[in-house]
């Protein structure tokens, strides 16, 4: 069985070609870094595969880059040490890979100095841990704590404070002799971002400013703003003339809001696949595929998936194929399922629910308003009903009643349940 893949790809299946070639353009023709370029969109929406389209453009510029993967540090690591020691590992092991390079005496020194600037620094960051930098600046009773965290005073503490201080220029020096040339720049992708603790990505976008402000670097990192205003107000809780938006204009100087992929490129990721063959031209479906997942890439590719598994168990338990009445009515109870789960549980328990809903939904509004009021539970039945998000979905996907008699058997499924009843 063929299930699609989520990964990020540099085939542009999304219409994405455009605004790669954009932003790509940006970043050759920036010319005093440092500089960072936000890519926001909202979960699933492809900002990885437009950003590895970008990073493919720039390599083909003899652009160098890194990539920096934040969620998989997230929880594990010192998260602004494990940033930077992305970099360095990355220029370590492209300098051990080229021939010309390696066995220089400058390869050689440029080596030692990553090794040696490295290890400072997670010493450093060993030793004061997160809590207080970056960004969360001590308090007057974090005094005793930061005290102990150093330990007396003495000249190997004295070193690591001339070593933090001196940080961002020993960066720069050892990124410009990487790259060989003032005005070359190195260009950090940082991904996932979103994907961590809030916390941990404010800690990503504020070692940009401590510790990476003077170097010769653009950072693009992909994200969702409203995870990193949620940052910003878990760590900044205590001062209300903090505003978040304000906060992210002082770290991004070039925002990109990633545009919502049309009706047309989403429903292109149905047709490189036999399975969806049955069912990816029937135009119920498809308004149900644009309607019940917003034209969210990952979002499609899920329900894809799922749809496919549990026709594949349909088709198994009755020995029959689905018509194509009982994949829409399976297909639009899989997206409520995925889409709004509070009002698939509901629907578990009362298997009318979605077709009343649908149909007070077309009534003139007296006899919608009467209709609702005769609900002997009419709050609970209001609370979907005004539901904005629900209503338009089953609006636009009114075509597809779902009554009670059609849609048992595909409840009890997406439950995980044995399919025993068939619609005749």
């Amino acid at each position: 069985m063929e299930l699609l893949s989520d990964n990020s790809t540099l085939v542009d299946q999304l219409g994405f070609e455009g605004m790669a070639d954009i932003i790509h353009t940006v970043i050759r023709d920036i010319r005093k870094p440092p500089f960072t370029i936000g890519i926001f969109g909202e979960w699933g929406c492809g900002k990885t595969s437009l950003m590895k389209m970008i990073q493919d453009r720039l390599k083909n510029d003899q652009v160098k880059t890194v990539w920096f993967n934040a969620w998989k540090y997230d929880r594990k690591e010192v998260i602004w040490n494990a940033l930077i020691q992305e970099i360095f590992y990355t220029i370590k092991k492209e300098i051990e890979e080229d021939p010309e390079l390696r066995e220089t005496e400058q390869g050689r020194k440029l080596r030692d100095r990553i090794n040696e600037t490295a290890a400072q620094l997670a010493l450093y960051a060993a030793k004061v841990g997160t809590r207080f930098i970056p960004g969360n600046f001590v308090q007057e009773e974090d005094i005793d704590n930061l005290i102990k965290a150093f330990g007396p005073l003495s000249a190997k503490n004295e070193q690591q404070f001339e070593f933090i201080n001196k940080f961002e220029e020993n960066f720069n020096n050892l990124v410009t002799d990487y790259l060989g040339h003032q005005n070359k720049y190195l260009v950090v992708f940082i991904d996932d971002l979103d994907r961590c603790l809030p916390e941990n990505a404010i800690e990503v976008m504020e070692a940009l400013k401590l510790y990476l402000d003077r170097s010769n670097c653009i950072f693009v990192i992909g994200t969702e703003s409203s995870i990193i205003e949620e940052g910003i107000r878990h760590r900044y809780k205590d001062n209300p003339r903090l505003s978040a938006k304000e906060y992210l204009e002082k770290i991004i100087q070039l925002p990109f809001i990633m545009r919502g992929i049309d009706r047309d490129n989403a429903l292109s990721l149905l047709e490189p696949y036999v399975k969806t063959g049955l069912y990816r031209d029937d135009p119920d479906i498809r308004t149900l595929i644009v309607e019940g997942t917003k034209c969210n890439p990952r979002r499609i590719k899920r329900f894809i998936n799922a749809f496919c598994v549990l026709c594949e168990i349909a088709n198994y338990s009755r020995q029959s194929e689905l018509n194509i009445d009982e994949k829409r009515n399976l297909a639009k109870i899989l997206l409520i399922q995925m889409r709004f789960p509070e009002l698939y549980y509901a629907l578990v328990e009362d298997l009318t629910l979605v077709a009343e809903l649908t149909r007070i939904s077309q009534l003139d509004s007296s006899d919608r308003d009467h209709a609702i009021s005769a609900k002997p539970n009419v709050e609970f039945f209001k609370k979907f009903y005004y539901d904005r998000e629900i209503k338009t979905f089953l609006v636009k996907t009114r075509a597809i009643l779902c009554p009670k008699e059609q849609i048992e058997q595909w409840v009890r499924l997406t439950k995980g349940q044995p399919v025993t009843v068939e619609n005749e």
